[in-house]
């Protein structure tokens, strides 16, 4: 609360000054980045709480921890939603078409009077690794600290999809969400036998993968 009420003044200051932001100059604004400090601080107190009762035990159950899940669902859609200017489930740049033989095109992209086409595929490329070392880091964090139930990798891809795709109305991609997390919790639930280690690298990869293959 601290962080949010510290931001209130300066920022209002800065816009009478400079006038108010727009597009990604707002997700970049040194107050909103500290208000975004300020929500993660807030959320993380379910998470907190839930390391001093569970971590380390055996298997826990959603009534366990419901609470810590959807804090750091919230969380990741906080850093998701600070760098949308970069994510597939937001703009899919990278399955933009384009053809090397249209001299069209091209032409129209070199002077002027519409994107690069090849200029939004690699936007969108490394909007998909930005994104990918996100979840990646999130389902580590999860895995690493207790063995959760069936569903928290859904949870955390379908809530955070389904936030997303407000702003560019793309909702045709929360079902392929859901599914990725529903494929990354089957994996975790069968490679839990082999190890720690082994569970770690084919969730991750599996979320990851099943996730960015349709934006692509």
């Amino acid at each position: 609360m601290g962080a949010c009420r510290r931001r209130n003044l300066p920022g209002r200051r800065r816009h009478l000054v400079f006038g108010i932001e727009v597009s990604v100059e707002a997700l970049l604004s040194p107050t909103h980045l500290l208000l975004a400090a300020g929500f993660l601080l807030m959320l993380s107190g379910p998470v907190r709480a839930a390391l001093a009762r569970t971590r380390r035990l055996p298997r826990r159950s959603w009534r366990d921890l419901a609470p810590a899940l959807w804090s750091m669902t919230l969380g990741y859609s906080v850093l998701t939603f600070f760098t949308s200017y970069a994510h597939p489930f937001v703009d899919s740049y990278a399955a933009t078409a384009f053809r090397v033989g249209d001299a069209f095109s091209a032409a129209r992209a070199s002077a002027g009077s519409l994107p690069d086409p090849l200029l939004l595929q690699a936007l969108g490329v490394a909007g998909i690794l930005l994104q990918t070392g996100l979840l990646t880091a999130v389902i580590v964090a999860i895995l690493r600290t207790w063995r959760p139930p069936f569903g928290a990798i859904a949870l955390l891809l379908g809530a955070d999809v389904a936030l997303l795709s407000v702003l560019h109305d793309q909702y045709r991609l929360i079902p392929t969400a859901v599914v990725a997390g529903l494929f990354a919790d089957v994996v975790a639930r069968w490679s839990w036998r082999r190890g720690e280690a082994t569970t770690l690298r084919l969730v991750s990869a599996a979320a990851a993968a099943r996730c960015t293959s349709s934006t692509s």
